[in-house]
């Protein structure tokens, strides 16, 4: 897995290191060759006050097009991406580790998606029961 550490001011201004999956690479090695030769600090440098692009909004409607996709902001996938792994039973503390929440309020929102595994649970554990029991069928 490849790690690459995301220096300066973040959302919740501070440092953090950022990794990607192993199917990220080809995308870091591409922005690794546009890095080569330019004269500024940004990955995505614009010519707005900042110095950088701050969303991009028509490359997003592009892609989204060229997808097939209607209705899908950015955000969607970070949050897709909490809502999976709390489907997979990890825990609220590595969701917000992952990502990057500072307080674990901010993490609570999958919480709720958790209640899948949580019932297979207590259905295994109940099966497990009637088992020991000597029941193979309520019905």
């Amino acid at each position: 897995m490849a790690i690459f550490s995301a220096e300066g001011s973040t959302r919740n201004y501070g440092k953090e290191k950022v990794q990607f999956h192993k199917t990220c690479n080809r995308a870091l090695a591409i922005l690794t060759e546009r890095a080569k030769g330019k004269a500024s600090d940004w990955v995505f440098p614009g010519p707005g006050d900042t110095g950088h692009l701050v969303e991009p909004k028509r490359s997003w409607q592009t892609l989204l097009r060229k997808a097939e996709l209607i209705n899908l902001r950015m955000h969607d996938l970070r949050r897709t991406l909490g809502s999976y792994m709390a489907m997979g039973n990890q825990s609220l503390q590595m969701i917000g580790k992952v990502l990057g929440h500072k307080s674990p309020t901010a993490t609570q929102i999958y919480a709720r998606m958790a209640f899948d595994p949580i019932r297979e649970a207590m259905e295994k554990a109940q099966n497990d029961m009637l088992a020991a029991a000597g029941i193979s069928d309520l019905a």
